[in-house]
Formats: structure tokens, sequence, C-alpha cells
């Protein structure tokens, strides 16, 4: 008998830490979210070179881009 995937989804409304662990090579999400009605903190924890593979040469240029003009309205 085969099993249903579950899924999770939760709402970060407070994405506080971004992270890159120079030792591990992974990149951290921290974020508060409510699971069940109770408040929660969630951390995912991603190996960097996975994410990079899962995001497009383009999609990085666009966050570049994005950052760059963040940092000119500071």
């Amino acid at each position: 008998m085969k099993q249903k995937e579950k899924q999770l989804a939760l709402n970060l409304y407070d994405l506080h830490t971004v992270a890159l662990n120079e030792t591990d090579q992974d990149i951290l999400l921290v974020g508060n979210s409510y699971h069940n009605g109770e408040p929660i903190e969630l951390m995912v924890v991603l190996k960097d070179i996975d994410f990079l593979e899962f995001i497009s040469h383009h999609e990085i240029n666009r966050i570049k881009e994005n950052l760059k003009k963040r940092i000119d309205e500071l």
C-alpha cells in the first residue's frame, strides 16, 4: 500500500536570518511562522551547491540586479 505524501506549507512572515556557513557550505534560512496556531521558528538548511544548481544563471543575474538597486536606494 502506497502512503500519501504529506506536505506542510508555512508562511515565514519574519525571515530574520540568512547565513552562509563557511565550514559546511550550507545556506541557512530562519524565520518565524505559525503551526496549528502556535508560534514556531523554522530553520531551513540547504547545501549551497544544490541551491545554486536549482536556480538558473538568469535568476542569479536578476537577484544581483535587484540587490544593486536596493543598495543604491539606501
